[in-house]
């Protein structure tokens, strides 16, 4: 027996040898181990189990055949006399084979995405068989007399592979700004619109591939398209009891949930989609995580480019910025941290606007900043009022990590702020004497944003939902407690555990405080009594197994004609679960319609209206002026992601009209929200690169001395 081992060693040896002419093993294996995890990371949209099959397929094909490949590549670049030809030989031959081979395994069952999962290969093999070629025709494959040699060497040729990689993907992404260079936009006055195709390198290529080669540029959306569905009299107002405009907070907008409430429902009329127009402007990487609207309508927001941070006023007609003022920046260590940019929610991403068009900004440095806004006309910028140092009233931690003041709000009093962070902090500030108490939810965080009522603060952590007041000693206490089912862990698409909704009031102080569960197999939409917290509904939504959201819902009363509540309440819940890996978002439909009706007896007759097949991960904003609930989403059908503006009737959930407004991740709001601005019917959305602007055609510019938008119940 052990000669018979031995013998057949040797056997195993030589075919080894025999295989080393034709095959470079180390090549194989390392060609094999990149190549496959690029591929499932492709496919990992589909799910990771769907995209095992595509990574095994390329591995065990890149250890075969491209080490095959990569011999050929040699004996080419050596064997054949003129160095020019047997360069060009070199490259042209083994990337063909390489390339065809990949397509025609990956258009075999088993590969969700098979012209994708070839793009890697169409990058990196003409450039990898160059730098292949041109070293085996220089050494010889001779191996360095000096270790040190041999190092600058494969240094050498390795900034050299990786040079001719990132031409390939420039060569990709100018292909893709080719393709839509009669789409672009063009400039006006100061402002840089967003340009269309910002398209990862992959997808430019598909775009050129689809549009230039395969002739399917027809069937491409087309910056600008808009498609009715119904007429632009399909949806009416709706009759509501009127959210109050809280005392100490703009008119009009003030928050990234539009009021106090946390509604995300207006007064006044979005779009109608007639003859409608669209604007842009970036500054690059960044986007807006709350915009607001002073007592003149023009924009107040917070912008970041995943450091910096700094307010801005901007022309509501024109996006034209007219001042702005810097906030602290995230500290120089901030990658250490370990979040990333697109799932940060701390200090900054959310604001306020008060009465006096003062922006209330949580910073990174956990201090509250109040700034004033300059009035129109004025030659004076955004001017600092005061700050509030909130840092040694936060969960300490140790170093990088930090707590982070993420959300502030006032009392309906306007005595005190009060706030939030995300390590499970509550507390407030007095105005005037800066006072600071805290109360630390132990074993809790906070990852959503917070609701005020007349009768105190409404605050969902992980794991239940709270009502907060100030005893009269001026403690914090919870006068009541709703735990919640957090689910059994993050789920596809979610940034957190927990629920993924803020909270929301509806109707008046008998209502109702609305947030989502995170259970499984499907979230539930939960209604509380504000008085006392009992649950009086609990409402499942979505496909089992694909059911989530990590966004606000939408909620209000209805009304009689005379503006009286009926005990009628209506929700608005979208889904975003989705196996999303930045910047493709890949949710799953809807955004469903739910009903809590109060039967004589107190309780609660709680069901589902309808639900929409639309999907967005962003925001939905509902315009009880209309009727119109808009939605901000991208078509990952197609071969280069499309963004559009959505409107769906709230009364029957029937798509009203869509509306492109461009092609690519310029476009993409991932997460952001959408706000109706309340005079002129324009909507808005942050993007990753910057502001989209959407309105009807016959929308008027405002003058260089605007009005004050009227005040009053909204």
């Amino acid at each position: 027996m052990e000669g018979s081992g031995a013998h057949m060693m040797q056997r195993l040896v030589k075919l080894r040898d025999f295989g080393a002419n034709y095959i470079d093993y180390r090549t194989a294996w390392m060609a094999a181990i990149i190549l496959s995890f690029v591929v499932w990371m492709i496919n990992l949209s589909h799910g990771a189990l769907p995209a095992l099959p595509a990574a095994l397929k390329q591995a065990t094909y890149t250890f075969f055949v491209a080490g095959f490949i990569v011999r050929l590549c040699e004996n080419l670049a050596t064997k054949v006399t003129v160095r020019s030809l047997a360069l060009a030989l070199a490259v042209v031959i083994p990337s063909s084979i390489a390339i065809g081979l990949t397509f025609a395994l990956h258009s075999l069952k088993g590969t969700p995405e098979p012209l994708h999962s070839t793009i890697p290969t169409m990058l990196m093999a003409p450039p990898s068989f160059f730098v292949w070629g041109w070293r085996s025709r220089t050494d010889g494959n001779e191996e360095p007399k000096h270790g040190r040699s041999r190092l600058r060497r494969t240094l050498a040729w390795g900034a050299i592979a990786i040079a001719l990689a990132g031409l390939s993907a420039a060569v990709a992404v100018w292909l893709a700004v080719g393709t839509c260079r009669e789409q672009q936009p063009t400039r006006a006055g100061s402002l840089e619109p967003i340009a269309q195709c910002m398209l990862l390198p992959h997808e430019g290529f598909s775009l050129w591939w689809s549009t230039r080669i395969k002739g399917e540029g027809a069937s491409q959306p087309q910056y600008g398209d808009f498609t009715r569905f119904h007429p632009s009299t399909y949806a009416t107002a709706i009759d509501h009891v009127a959210i109050p405009d809280h005392p100490f907070m703009a008119v009009g907008g003030n928050n990234m949930h539009n009021d106090a409430y946390v509604s995300d429902a207006y007064a006044a009329s979005g779009p109608l989609g007639l003859d409608p127009q669209v604007v842009t402007r970036t500054q690059g990487f960044g986007g807006y995580g709350t915009i607001a609207f002073d007592r003149w309508g023009r924009i107040v927001g917070v912008y970041s480019n995943g450091r910096g941070f700094q307010i801005e006023l901007m022309d509501p007609d024109t996006l034209q910025e007219l001042a702005s003022y810097d906030l602290p920046s995230r500290p120089w260590y901030f990658p250490l941290q370990g979040v990333l940019p697109w799932k940060y929610i701390g200090a900054g991403m959310y604001f306020y606007l008060d009465e006096r068009d003062r922006a209330v900004v949580p910073t990174t440095r956990n201090t509250i900043e109040v700034v004033q806004a300059p009035a129109p006309g004025s030659s004076r910028g955004f001017e600092w009022v005061r700050t509030y140092d909130l840092s040694q009233h936060v969960v300490p931690m140790h170093w990088p990590r930090q707590d982070s003041v993420a959300w502030v709000l006032p009392d309906w009093g306007g005595e005190r702020y009060w706030f939030a962070t995300l390590e499970g902090m509550v507390g407030s500030v007095e105005v005037e004497s800066g006072e600071i108490q805290t109360h630390r939810l132990a074993g809790e965080s906070i990852e959503n944003s917070f609701a005020v009522g007349e009768e105190g603060i409404f605050i969902i952590s992980d794991r239940a939902l709270y009502r907060f007041n100030r005893a009269e000693d001026g403690s914090i206490v919870a006068a009541w407690r709703a735990p919640y089912d957090r689910g059994p862990g993050i789920k596809p698409g979610h940034i957190t555990r927990g629920s993924g909704s803020s909270v929301t009031l509806a109707g008046g102080l008998d209502g109702l405080v609305v947030i989502t569960d995170n259970a499984e197999p499907r979230i539930h939409v939960q209604s509380f009594r504000r008085s006392d917290g009992e649950k009086v509904c609990s409402v499942p939504v979505f496909p089992e197994g694909k059911s989530g959201t990590d966004l606000s819902v939408s909620a209000f009363e209805h009304a009689d004609e005379a503006g009286r509540g009926q005990g009628s309440y209506s929700i608005l819940v979208e889904n975003n679960w989705g196996p999303h890996s930045f910047p493709r978002p890949h949710a799953v439909p809807g955004l469903t319609r739910v009903d809590a009706k109060r039967r004589e007896d107190g309780g609660f007759l709680c069901r589902e209206v309808w639900a929409s097949d639309e999907k967005s991960i962003g925001v939905v904003k509902l315009s009880l002026g209309n009727g119109l609930a808009y939605m901000y989403l991208a078509d990952d059908s197609e071969t280069a992601t499309g963004w559009y503006f959505t409107a769906i009737d709230f009364r029957s959930g029937e798509t009203v009209y869509r509306k492109h407004t461009g092609l690519g991740h310029g476009f993409n709001n991932w997460q952001g929200a959408l706000f109706l601005h309340p005079d002129s019917g324009a909507a808005y959305t942050t993007t990753i690169f910057g502001l989209v602007m959407m309105r009807d055609g016959a929308f008027e510019t405002g003058s260089s001395s605007p009005a004050p938008l009227a005040s009053g119940k909204r």
